[in-house]
C-alpha cells in the first residue's frame, strides 16, 4: 500500500507545538485553534485570512504528546499518565 497523503493543514492553541509542527512536518495552512475555525480563519503561515479546508478524505487527530514531546525534558514515555 502506497500512501502519500497532503499535508493540509494543522492546528495547534500552543505556539510552541505549532514551532515544532513547522520544523517537522510543515502543513500547507496552519491554524491557531481548530475549535474557532469557519469558513475563513486565520492562517499562521501567511497572516492572513484564508479558506480552511474542507473537501478533505481522511482527518487525522492526535493525543497529547506530553508524555512522548522532546520539549519536555522529564518525558516518563509509556509510562506517564498521558501515555494511554
Amino acid at each position: 500500500l502506497d500512501l502519500r497523503p497532503d499535508h493540509v493543514f494543522a492546528c495547534d492553541i500552543m505556539p510552541a507545538s505549532r514551532k515544532f509542527i513547522m520544523q517537522n512536518c510543515p502543513p500547507e495552512a496552519l491554524f491557531a485553534d481548530l475549535l474557532a475555525r469557519s469558513a475563513i480563519s486565520h492562517c499562521m503561515l501567511t497572516e492572513r485570512p484564508r479558506l480552511f479546508p474542507g473537501n478533505l478524505d481522511i482527518y487525522i487527530a492526535g493525543f497529547p504528546c506530553k508524555d512522548f514531546s522532546m520539549l519536555n525534558k522529564f518525558r516518563p514515555c509509556l509510562d506517564g499518565p498521558h501515555a494511554s
